[in-house]
């Protein structure tokens, strides 16, 4: 499997506004960005992540152009603070250089006509293929949504967070068989207005198979001394406190 396209935002400052050039170290910069302007912010376990704020009537959306590909994965984080009044589209596969969408990964609103918050696989007119029934995708909770398609066969699943866990799944035995060469995050039609909404690490891999949750940050700090000769190991134990040595333990290293 090779990652031909990610993003994740590391190191970039809270309150960014968000643009073409707009990219973490190792970050693929997102060649395709509509809508309102999408804002960099420090927020959750993974953060900094993307905050949505779409405004009404307009679209709001990310994505990377590539090389066609015919079998594929896709992945990207999501948190809702609430559901829309119709479907939203979190993930639309393009062809003919990102103006014919083939496919779209969304989610059922609250008059939908469907179980809210159920994952859909339509085809490009918007024709469900698939849904997962009456799994959903809960509000306020960040799920690890991927998608893979090999020559058509689509699966999408949520899972929770960077676990195994699946929250729901939707299986489509043909979508289409047309080489993809975009994918755009975000709803790409102005309505319905979605509420505001949260994604990060985005990833493309031209490989159909699952690409799971990123690299987990390092555990801890490597720690050296200087003996005049060379440096030497150290092992942070904790801190003496005057009578004894005191554990310490860390969160994450940033």
């Amino acid at each position: 499997m090779a990652i031909i396209a990610k993003w994740s935002g590391d190191g970039i400052a809270d309150g960014t506004d968000l643009t073409t050039t707009t990219a973490g170290p190792g970050d693929t910069p997102f060649s395709l960005r509509s809508g309102t302007a999408q804002t960099v912010v420090a927020s959750d376990v993974r953060s900094p992540r993307i905050q949505f704020a779409q405004a009404a009537s307009q679209a709001s959306y990310l994505g990377w152009s590539f090389a066609p590909m015919t079998s594929y994965a896709v992945r990207v984080y999501l948190e809702l603070t609430a559901h829309a009044s119709a479907s939203i589209i979190v993930i639309t596969g393009l062809t003919a250089n990102n103006a014919t969408a083939q496919w779209r990964v969304t989610l059922a609103g609250t008059g939908a006509g469907a179980q809210t918050g159920q994952i859909r696989i339509t085809n490009g007119a918007g024709t469900t293929q698939a849904s997962s029934g009456s799994s959903v995708i809960p509000l306020n909770q960040v799920v690890r949504l991927e998608a893979v398609i090999q020559s058509g066969a689509f699966t999408a699943t949520a899972y929770s967070g960077d676990t195994n866990t699946v929250i729901a799944t939707a299986t489509a035995t043909t979508v289409t068989t047309v080489d993809m060469d975009a994918v755009r995050f975000g709803p790409f039609s102005t309505a319905p207005t979605v509420p505001t909404f949260y994604l990060d690490d985005f990833a493309l891999s031209d490989t159909a198979a699952l690409i799971g949750p990123p690299s987990p940050a390092p555990s801890g700090a490597t720690w050296s001394l200087w003996n005049g000769t060379s440096e030497v190991p150290l092992s942070l134990e904790g801190v003496w406190n005057g009578t004894s040595v005191t554990p310490l333990s860390f969160d994450r290293v940033i």
